[in-house]
């Protein structure tokens, strides 16, 4: 069976990752796969070998670009299309519309908190009826869809990001407590709430002096995302936090860097299925995150770390300094703890299982 997975670029999110995970597993069961995107971004993760690579309309402007993916879908040779956010299904569906026998799967990657989004609109609208399946990664946006378009019915199936417990394995090295290090790894636009973050910063700084320094890894060269990561460098200026916050580029080895830290942080404002505490509570790492989503799957609040209002700066800084200032063992049971929740939650043969039943069925 020749599958497509569609996705805008291979940069270095968790979409993409899990893409690459998903792609991989399907062809080690036998079906012939094609990675197409149509962004200009340079890749950021290596194509598995047997992989097909497409490029569609690279460096050209946008009305070229949609034209592009028009021609692709209409002539592309495959059984099914798996598309991976809601701009790749709206650009894909329209000319699958007139190819009905290529099975569309139409994957929401995110959350739906404010208005919806015109590519939303666009699904909603009448495109989301040519889907044979639409697969949130998260019990959260399936419960939005649900509630929202009921006439999805039984089309939406919840597929959560898979993590691999077996190549992911536990290191539960902590610092004693005199400089602990806290890993965040996050793009720098505003969903990622930046800004608040770092001023919670100050309130930790003043309470606990350079008893922690948070990395930050992330991209801040993002189309039409300069503005903000200016506010970014330019608070972290106003407010002195060049000592105990360090930014960095982002990193392909995520998991071989998140061994490095006492704890991993994701202060989101929404998220889908996180990658990134995903990883990280396999690694046996205690979690500072927003409760939002399905981030509580992942953590439990004083088990294995602890949830805050991101939309809180009083609440983030307790939460941060309240981590601190455990003692070292309590530290230790909750990276144990957090590995346990992981061992729980992912199991391989349940995720590529989960894709199998709705390609075949």
């Amino acid at each position: 069976m020749k599958v497509v997975c569609f996705i805008a670029t291979l940069s270095g999110g968790g979409a993409e990752r899990q893409l690459l995970l998903l792609a991989s597993l399907l062809k080690s069961r036998g079906y012939e796969i094609s990675i197409a995107t149509f962004g200009d971004v340079p890749d950021h993760y290596s194509i598995p070998d047997g992989i097909n690579r497409v490029h569609i309309a690279r460096d050209r402007s946008r009305v070229r670009k949609i034209a592009a993916i028009c021609r692709y879908f209409l002539s592309v040779k495959t059984d099914a299309v798996i598309c991976f956010g809601q701009r790749e299904s709206s650009l894909a569906l329209i000319p699958l519309l007139f190819r009905r026998k290529i099975k569309a799967i139409a994957g929401e990657r995110n959350l739906t908190t404010t208005k919806r989004s015109m590519y939303e609109r666009l699904l909603s609208f009448g495109l989301y009826r040519r889907a044979n399946w639409i697969v949130p990664n998260s019990y959260s946006q399936n419960r939005y869809l649900s509630n929202r378009y009921p006439y999805l019915g039984s089309k939406i199936k919840t597929i959560i990001n898979y993590t691999d417990i077996e190549k992911l394995l536990p290191d539960f090295s902590i610092s004693n407590g005199d400089n602990i290090q806290i890993g965040i790894f996050s793009r720098f636009v505003p969903q990622k709430n930046c800004l608040n973050f770092i001023k919670c910063l100050d309130k930790v700084k003043k309470a606990i002096g350079e008893g922690v320094q948070i990395h930050w890894y992330g991209d801040s060269r993002q189309k039409g995302q300069e503005d903000y990561v200016k506010q970014v460098f330019s608070l972290v200026d106003n407010l002195n936090l060049g000592d105990i916050f360090v930014i960095h580029p982002p990193v392909k080895n995520v998991a071989e860097v998140m061994k490095s830290f006492d704890a991993i942080c994701l202060p989101s404002l929404s998220e889908g299925f996180s990658n990134a505490i995903s990883e990280a509570i396999c690694l046996g790492k205690p979690m500072l995150a927003s409760d939002v989503s399905d981030n509580s799957l992942l953590i439990h609040h004083s088990e294995n770390g602890y949830l805050f209002n991101p939309h809180d700066i009083d609440d983030i800084s307790h939460k941060i300094i309240s981590f601190c200032q455990l003692p070292l063992k309590n530290r230790q049971i909750m990276g144990h703890k957090s590995r346990e929740i992981a061992e729980k939650l992912f199991n391989k043969e349940n995720f590529i299982n989960s894709y199998l039943n709705i390609l075949s069925n």
